[in-house]
């Protein structure tokens, strides 16, 4: 079974638009699982990532940047309960069935589908997700432990799952987005937010783009 403790730096072996969604799945996961500071060396894999995928990225990432200055940690962790955590309100919740099934939020159709997706790919949730297997930085960790697979081994169904999972998460991620983006003191997040949205359709042109996605007839989404 993979977990999200199999590979937590970059991948530097590789090349390449499916290397660059990979690396920036993985930052993006870092970003949303808890209140972060990106370091330096963060940012510059960031910018790398993002320079690959296109100059939307590379603005996002520039205004990522910008955002940082002058922010305490101590502030970042107010502001990311407020958004993320409650306790009595989440105000930009990261949980796709939040978006997908509304009042069955958590315990409907997502959840299950997901937990399959995960159980083809040998992927346990880790522990600090709880039983919620829709967070965003879950989701964010597939793509990047199923695109490593593939860009170190040549696996080509662990590529099929990670289609499958943009195209999950480009099912969701626009409204909340949007939702996000409506929240005035979320202005740290806003550019992550959009380098999220962006990454599924980034993800999954690449893979057209290189052939993979006719091989891969795994992506073909929720049943």
């Amino acid at each position: 079974m993979y977990s999200t403790s199999e590979s937590s730096e970059p991948i530097e072996s590789q090349s390449g638009q499916l290397l660059a969604a990979a690396n920036l799945s993985r930052l993006l996961a870092d970003v949303f699982w808890e209140p972060l500071l990106l370091d330096a060396s963060s940012l510059g894999h960031l910018r790398q990532a993002a320079s690959s995928l296109g100059p939307n990225f590379l603005q996002a990432v520039l205004v990522a940047e910008r955002e940082q200055e002058g922010q305490s940690v101590q502030e970042l962790r107010l502001l990311y309960a407020k958004l993320f955590l409650g306790p009595f309100e989440l105000m930009a919740a990261p949980y796709a069935s939040v978006y997908l099934e509304g009042d069955e939020a958590f315990s409907g159709n997502t959840r299950d589908y997901l937990m399959d997706l995960y159980g083809r790919g040998g992927f346990r949730l880790p522990a600090k997700a709880g039983d919620l297997p829709d967070h965003l930085a879950v989701e964010l960790e597939f793509v990047y432990l199923m695109l490593a697979r593939y860009l170190q081994f040549g696996d080509e169904a662990a590529l099929g799952l990670a289609q499958e999972m943009a195209e999950h998460m480009a099912s969701w991620l626009p409204q909340w987005q949007r939702t996000l983006v409506l929240i005035p003191q979320a202005k740290y997040y806003y550019p992550f937010g959009d380098l999220a949205l962006s990454l599924p359709p980034a993800l999954l042109a690449a893979l057209s783009a290189s052939g993979a996605w006719e091989s891969n007839p795994a992506g073909a989404g929720r049943s």
